[in-house]
């Protein structure tokens, strides 16, 4: 399958479509943070900063969870074993890895492949 090349802003949009619960997972140098949305429904919303760039935040309607991407960070995308989504910077350092119903992740990796958004 060929890599069908996206923007991350739409890849995004589609990806918080899936619906049901999601886990977001970032690995630093010493800690890994791990969240979920639960089964609260979240939305996606981008804004310009000053300084970084557009910036992509999801959240969950009462805020409990939020998530922020920045949008020109983002190089490609690779769907993991059934239901992980991996995040990566242009240079492929991991960015963010987001665990989504099976479903959906099969859905999105038929029509995208690895890709470069």
């Amino acid at each position: 399958m060929r890599p069908v090349a996206v923007s991350a802003k739409e890849f995004l949009a589609e990806m918080v479509a899936i619906p049901g619960p999601k886990r977001y997972i970032v690995i630093g140098e010493g800690a890994i943070l791990e969240s979920g949305t639960g089964s609260a429904t979240t939305a996606l919303k981008f804004t310009s900063t000053a300084f970084k760039g557009e910036l992509a935040t999801i959240s969950t309607e009462d805020k409990s969870f939020e998530a922020h991407i920045y949008l020109d960070r983002v190089g490609q995308a690779s769907f993991a074993k059934t239901s992980v989504i991996r995040l990566a910077a242009p240079d492929a350092s991991p960015l963010m890895s987001i665990i989504v119903n099976t479903a959906g992740w099969e859905k999105m990796a038929s029509k995208y492949g690895e890709l470069g958004v």
